[in-house]
């Protein structure tokens, strides 16, 4: 059943989704073959900062570059905005009376808009740089690039000496806890009488500043630690590792309680308008 759902979930979000995501890539082809001369002048040239473009050359280089950052932003807002108005419509509103009639449990509506808004953000980021690499390829300074820019992000890397493997595990439960927190702040939104919305926003706040001051308290604030150049590369390199570390278990405890509370409210305290 939890198949169905996620099969149903997917036909209801991919047509937007699909067109802003196509729209995209189709600007990062166009932005790498019209700007190609200035971005190989810029990856190749070593005088790049003395070599100046004509100026509609660098106005049109600017005017493409606008539109594909507009883009890539709509990109990510309307990606969350779906994640969060599927939820709220499809389980609050109305067609919340057709979805918990259904012969599932309230885990699994959970579990599927979860796996949903999940797989729509990573294809969010995979578009983002899928779009960035096919500027490059277009701008023709794809050897270039995998030369110099892999070459030195690959210096860096070892610099930090961070594991791939707790980043990645680090990101992606940072994204699920993150969907998670619009949906617990909207499942107990939900059992308002009025004003729902309004108390699912005050709830999201809320939420925010008690996981702001544990992390102040326990302190897991892993960007405020890269901040701190003590911690970065030579012998103290490590901590980042352990920093990421404490980042996964603290959102795999808050993705875990998320998940419970959005379950026991939505069956338990949910008022439907």
């Amino acid at each position: 059943m939890l198949g169905k759902l996620l099969k149903y979930e997917f036909k209801s979000t991919s047509r937007l989704l699909g067109i802003i995501y196509l729209a995209i890539l189709v600007m990062s082809v166009v932005i790498g073959f019209s700007c190609r001369s200035l971005i190989q002048q810029v990856f190749e040239t070593p005088e790049m900062y003395t070599a100046i473009p004509s100026t509609g050359r660098i106005v049109s280089t600017i005017i493409m570059a606008s539109i594909y950052v507009i883009l890539v932003i709509a990109l990510v807002i309307i990606t969350y905005y779906f994640i969060i108005e599927r939820f709220y419509k499809s389980m609050l509103k109305g067609e919340g009376y057709l979805m918990h009639t259904l012969p599932v449990d309230t885990w699994q509506l959970v579990a599927c808009k979860t796996i949903s808004g999940f797989v729509w953000s990573i294809l969010a980021s995979v578009v983002v740089i899928l779009s960035m690499l096919i500027i490059i390829a277009g701008g023709g300074v794809w050897n270039t690039f995998f030369t110099q820019v892999i070459t030195e992000l690959f210096r860096v890397w070892h610099y930090f000496n961070v594991s791939v493997g707790l980043i990645v595990t680090a990101s992606v439960l940072s994204t699920i806890r993150l969907i998670l927190t619009f949906y617990v702040s909207m499942a107990i939104g939900g059992s308002a009488k009025k004003h729902k919305l309004l108390y699912s926003v005050v709830t999201f706040i809320i939420i925010l500043v008690i996981m702001r001051i544990i992390a102040a308290i326990g302190n897991v604030d892993m960007f405020t630690q890269l901040m701190n150049s003590s911690f970065l590369g030579g012998a103290e390199a490590w901590k980042l590792n352990v920093y990421f570390g404490k980042e996964i278990v603290w959102d795999a405890i808050y993705s875990a309680v998320f998940f419970f509370l959005s379950t026991f409210f939505l069956k338990r305290r949910l008022n439907l308008e």
